[in-house]
């Protein structure tokens, strides 16, 4: 059994293909494995490194889901990938009888979904005798007004109420009066089909922090904390109802919160095994409070992927690191691996910055090509230097953007549109994003215009 990373072994000559997935997807197959053939219906804008290839499928569908139906790639894939393989997208699909017959299966990068799991009323139900939650209380929605503000603020100043199933921050909001009651419940009106919201305290003094995890059937892998960058002004429209509020992350072996993570850990495992429960396998994130005293209170579960991830599987160092990415899918796939050894508990320093359309605005990216930047900071100016995907290929002064969606879309108001990628931290000590960020961001936005 071939292995690219260890202590995981597993076949990495083994044929794979994919159907669209986004660059960084194929930067990762490329760098577990050997034998990958891209199956894509337009050239994307610049070759990946190594020995992997692009086929182009000659298509006149505008979503993935009738481009996977289509005959075109059907033919494609049996003329160019050799059986039995595996077929990677980034949504389920059936495959023809005459393919999955000889030996061919596609298989989503998240061939199920758990939002039952991420329902923020559903896991404190699952949860909340082993976690660490503030205090809470779960109500009808419907049956709220702004005049319930007394009866929920309960001689509280400030409170926190949350959507049962919003995520990304647009479904949490913080009630200090009732005008910010009845703000909150108009929102989640117009964006929210649930039924049920979370009150619970607000908890003041404290850093948010979060961890990346991955349930594998040979146990469950906690990552290192991260730093979340949330309602930032610069980064995203903070009054847009709608607006995606996540604006990016850090990762910092000298994090002020690193005493609490042995906690963090442990109750990322108490999650863990609960999840195993429920028949979820591959990468979950959870997001924590922590007080200077110590104090850990947990917040919420993402059953998924999540913004985090793409910076952690960035950061990865071959050989030391946990290779979340590689895991998800060997799970998913249901690929043969062993794992022998342990994994690195010191991270590596960085960071990414989640920027969205500026001045309510649509904006097409065509004029801003994916790839690897340099920032002069003399003339407050960036320039593109050249192709990647990669962060470990950055430079002194150089800096990774990536496209959040495939070359060509055009993004709304409220969608997020890009990432910078960094190889150091980008916050200050107080968590507050620092000032070369800010001009770099504010270059980025320029070339827009």
């Amino acid at each position: 059994m071939n292995h690219h990373t260890s202590p995981i072994k597993y076949d990495a000559d083994q044929p794979l293909g994919t159907v669209s997935l986004s660059a960084q997807q194929m930067a990762e197959l490329d760098r577990y494995f050997t034998n990958v053939t891209f199956f894509e219906r337009d050239h994307w804008p610049h070759k990946l490194s190594g020995h992997n290839r692009t086929v182009t499928v000659k298509s006149t569908a505008k979503k993935l889901s009738d481009f996977l139906l289509e005959p075109a790639l059907h033919q494609a894939i049996a003329h160019h990938l050799p059986s039995p393989a595996t077929v990677i997208t980034a949504r389920r699909a059936s495959l023809p009888e005459s393919l999955s017959r000889t030996g061919y299966k596609f298989v989503a990068l998240r061939p199920r979904l758990f939002p039952h799991l991420e329902n923020k009323v559903n896991h404190r139900e699952l949860l909340s005798a082993r976690m660490p939650y503030p205090d809470f209380a779960i109500y009808d929605r419907a049956a709220l007004t702004p005049g319930d503000f007394p009866r929920l603020a309960d001689d509280r100043d400030t409170f926190v109420l949350q959507d049962e199933q919003l995520s990304s921050g647009v479904g949490t909001f913080v009630i200090r009066e009732p005008a910010d009651l009845g703000r909150a419940l108009s929102v989640l009106r117009i964006h929210s089909k649930a039924t049920r919201v979370v009150v619970s305290n607000y908890i003041s003094g404290a850093r948010e922090r979060s961890v990346q995890a991955v349930v594998t059937s040979h146990g469950t892998f906690v990552g290192p904390l991260s730093k979340q960058i949330i309602r930032d002004p610069q980064l995203t429209t903070v009054g847009l109802p709608g607006s995606r509020l996540f604006c990016g992350g850090e990762i910092d072996p000298a994090d002020p919160c690193r005493s609490a993570y042995p906690e963090i850990k442990h109750l990322s495992e108490v999650v863990g095994d609960m999840l195993r429960t429920q028949g979820y396998r591959g990468i979950f994130g959870l997001d924590f409070l922590v007080k200077d005293s110590g104090q850990i209170y947990f917040l919420e579960l993402n059953a998924r992927p999540t913004s985090m991830t793409p910076l952690l599987t960035q950061l990865e160092r071959r050989d030391q690191d946990i290779p979340f990415y590689l895991l998800n899918l060997l799970e998913w796939a249901e690929m043969p691996y062993s794992i022998s050894g342990t994994f690195s508990d010191l991270p590596q320093a960085g960071s990414m910055l989640a920027l969205h359309p500026p001045n309510h605005k649509s904006v097409d990216l065509h004029a801003v090509l994916p790839g690897i930047y340099k920032w002069d900071a003399t003339a407050k100016q960036v320039s593109f230097v050249r192709p990647g995907y990669r962060l470990d290929e950055v430079g002194q002064n150089e800096f990774l953007l990536e496209h959040e969606g495939a070359q060509g879309t055009v993004y709304q108001p409220g969608e997020r549109l890009l990432n910078l990628y960094f190889t150091e931290c980008s916050l200050n000590t107080d968590d507050s994003v620092k000032e070369r960020c800010r001009e770099i961001v504010a270059a980025v936005y320029a070339l827009l215009t």
